[in-house]
């Protein structure tokens, strides 16, 4: 099976957007932490017309939060 659109980018965080419907809440200062020590594992995953955050709306906040200047985006 191929996998369609899988470019990753390396986006400036201030120009995604959190999903406006995203329940979650997670433990961000948790996730900085292990992005600090360990690296930004998986990228985020946005609607491109939207700029919309699908997946990885916690990873973006501890970046935000850690002063990242850029992220990867799918």
């Amino acid at each position: 099976m191929k996998i369609l659109n899988q470019k990753t980018e390396q986006v400036s965080p201030d120009r995604l957007l959190p999903h406006p419907r995203n329940p979650n809440v997670g433990r961000t200062d948790v996730i900085q932490a292990s992005i600090e020590e360990l690296g930004f594992y998986g990228a985020i995953v946005a609607q491109q017309s939207t700029r919309h955050i699908l997946v990885g709306h916690h990873r973006h906040q501890a970046a935000v939060q850690a002063g990242a200047e850029k992220v990867p985006v799918i």
